[in-house]
């Protein structure tokens, strides 16, 4: 490459960094059209139990979760018990904000099993992680009794 090519790029380069300098950048003006989306609320989960109703796969499920039932405290701790074999896990739960509103997460103790649950009305549809699949826990849809 000659000089005088080189001398010419060096120009164009300085003439082009001196035009955008910090009081030069461009701004976009403010939109005319925002719009507002107000916060996301705590879902709000009755405490009391919540009994199996539903398979949320079409095929069946185990006795063990066809008569399980959530047990939920006000104080967010849950136990969720298999009736047939007289198991029982405890956890806690907490109400999601932001993208997961409508949904409440269980984290069970002394494990790596969650839960994500979808809250319609009285109805949980509960949803478990692969750790708590391996340990045979099964999707369903669980509803409020009173």
């Amino acid at each position: 490459m000659s000089a005088h090519i080189r001398h010419g790029m060096l120009i164009g380069l300085l003439a082009l960094s001196a035009g955008c300098s910090s009081e030069a950048l461009p701004t976009i003006p403010p939109s005319t059209t925002a719009v507002l989306v107000p916060p996301a609320a705590a879902v709000l989960i009755e405490p009391g139990s919540y009994e199996f109703s539903a398979p949320l796969s079409p095929s069946p499920v185990a006795a063990y979760t066809a008569t399980s039932k959530y047990v939920l405290s006000a104080t967010g701790t849950f136990v969720l018990q298999h009736r047939s074999n007289g198991l029982e896990y405890a956890g806690t739960y907490r109400s999601e904000n932001g993208p997961l509103a409508g949904y409440v997460t269980f984290q069970f103790t002394g494990t790596q099993w969650e839960a994500t649950a979808r809250v319609t009305g009285d109805m949980l549809e509960v949803r478990y992680n692969t750790s708590a699949w391996g340990a045979d826990f099964e999707d369903a849809v669980y509803t409020r009794t009173p």
